[in-house]
């Protein structure tokens, strides 16, 4: 099948004409899904602005949370989801992924959760308690973002452990799955960082959810050919041990000129063409 996907479009910090999206003539005219891969806005009502309009343009829209949604909610992460997962509900063809939701269309189940982030991916160089002070310091998130009683290593936990358990129960369905990420799920796309071998890549910590490698564990059977994911505004495309990891983050308007100009990716689950 086809799909679109795109993440970290960040509506609130666009200006002009690129704030308000024109999806209709951004969609790939053969794709049926759109992936929303998290980072949508700061602001919900942005976030549902972006639904109602694409939801009205797809056969079914499936989206993640990232970071970002919680900068301006002033509740704890938890009653966040619950949020989300009250204005997916809004929309018959609306799905939020957030570890226990999937949608499946024809024979391709799409599954996914934020994902959040473990402070583990520069181990042994630094350690977590490296890396977690480094993001106290360093990241915006520990004061924009109410974690409540689970910190975001918890979390990242906990979103592998409920990935990880239905990519086993969906083993023996005679189905392909596409994973959505928020956060990078791969210790081997480390390769982005702008802080490579620098003082800074101590931060990498905060990007990457080292215990999904708990997820490609339990699909025994090869059933995940493709994994979205977003958060670092990196635009990749690449194959590891026969998965397709793809980020199409449009980023901030500050960052275009250097990224060069965005368009949605279409992804064909049976050709794993990129266009």
């Amino acid at each position: 099948m086809k799909y679109d996907v795109a993440s970290d479009i960040h509506t609130d910090l666009w200006t002009g004409r690129a704030k308000h999206m024109n999806w209709a003539s951004l969609k790939s005219p053969d794709s049926n899904v759109l992936v929303l891969a998290g980072d949508t806005s700061n602001y919900l009502e942005e976030v549902e602005v972006v639904l109602n309009d694409t939801s009205a343009i797809y056969n079914h829209v499936v989206f993640t949370d990232g970071n970002h949604e919680g900068y301006f909610f002033r509740e704890t992460v938890d009653e966040l989801e619950s949020y989300l997962a009250t204005l997916a509900n809004k929309f018959p063809n609306v799905t939020y992924l957030n570890g226990t939701n999937i949608f499946r269309y024809e024979n391709t189940v799409f599954i996914g959760a934020n994902g959040w982030y473990d402070f583990r991916v520069s181990e042994p160089k630094y350690s977590f308690d490296q890396a977690k002070q480094a993001w106290a310091r360093g990241s915006n998130d520990p004061a924009r973002i109410n974690f409540g009683a689970l910190a975001p290593e918890v979390r990242a936990e906990r979103h592998a452990t409920l990935l990880a358990d239905q990519v086993a129960k969906l083993q023996n369905c005679g189905v392909e799955l596409v994973v959505t990420t928020h956060t990078i799920p791969n210790r081997r796309l480390a390769e982005w960082s702008k802080y490579t071998n620098t003082p800074g890549a101590v931060l990498d910590g905060a990007y990457y959810n080292t215990e999904m490698d708990r997820v490609r564990a339990a699909d025994v059977g090869g059933l995940i050919k493709v994994w979205n994911y977003g958060h670092t505004h990196q635009r990749f495309d690449r194959w590891i041990d026969g998965i397709r990891y793809v980020n199409n983050s449009r980023g901030y308007e500050v960052e275009s000129r250097e990224h060069g100009r965005w368009f949605l990716a279409q992804i064909n689950t049976e050709d794993q063409s990129y266009g």
